[in-house]
């Protein structure tokens, strides 16, 4: 949940890609299985995590037209270059994009909010994990993704015990150990996890195609409308 893995997470170990099958802290053992895709590890600790307001700002930095005054040559490259490729994925209008049997859900959202969503889609048998500038949701259809999406916004917000795992997370906290289940899955969740604006998120996910077809548009959190769609074509 701090940019640590979790069980379904995809990795690069060892020159090759690894799916974890199974953790035990106790043991300090991770299980691996064969995976078609994974992700470098990162090293020198796990970083902060991200708050809504950066990624709003990312999302408003890629979708616009303005090139800040401060940046050099290369990062106007770079930048122009971050746009070109949000505008061929069409992530002005649509968040929800597929590939294969992998959909990349793009919500712009803080780590507290994409991890807590996260949590709900895999409590409800989807394997997703936030990679930080999406979620990734392996093993399933956009339709399947936005029908469960539509079940988290009209549920209610489920106890913290009934989502989450003890053996995934581990002890982020110094005395987390000495805790019983209950306080420690609510003291995990108080501080790392949004539930409620998750569940707005999916919500409003939801709402923006009430009858279903795809793909799925979300309104800007900075302007509060649908911007249009320039082209056709991403925990834990």
């Amino acid at each position: 949940m701090k940019r640590a893995h979790g069980i379904g997470d995809a990795l690069i170990f060892a020159g090759r890609r690894w799916q974890i099958a199974a953790i035990d802290h106790d043991k300090l053992r991770v299980e691996l299985i064969a995976a078609s895709t994974g992700k470098l590890p990162r090293t020198g600790g796990s970083g902060m995590p991200i708050h809504d307001r950066v990624r709003d700002e990312m999302q408003a930095l890629v979708l616009g037209s303005d090139y800040p005054e401060w940046l050099d040559a290369t990062a106007c490259k770079m930048l122009a270059a971050a746009r070109h490729h949000c505008a061929d994925l069409g992530l002005d209008a649509r968040h929800l994009i597929a590939e294969g049997r992998t959909v990349y859900l793009f919500a712009w959202r803080g780590d507290a909010t994409q991890d807590a969503l996260a949590c709900l889609l895999r409590a409800r048998g989807l394997p997703a994990e936030n990679m930080g500038i999406c979620l990734r949701i392996g093993s399933t259809t956009e339709a399947e993704v936005g029908d469960t999406l539509a079940a988290i916004a009209t549920a209610p917000l489920p106890d913290p015990a009934d989502i989450l795992q003890r053996q995934e997370i581990g002890t982020p906290e110094k005395w987390d150990w000495a805790l019983p289940d209950r306080l420690f899955f609510d003291s995990f969740a108080s501080r790392r996890l949004n539930l409620a604006a998750a569940r707005d998120l999916a919500s409003r996910v939801h709402v923006a195609h009430p009858t279903g077809e795809l793909p799925f548009a979300l309104s800007s959190p900075r302007s509060g409308r649908v911007e249009g769609l320039s082209c056709h074509h991403q925990r834990f």
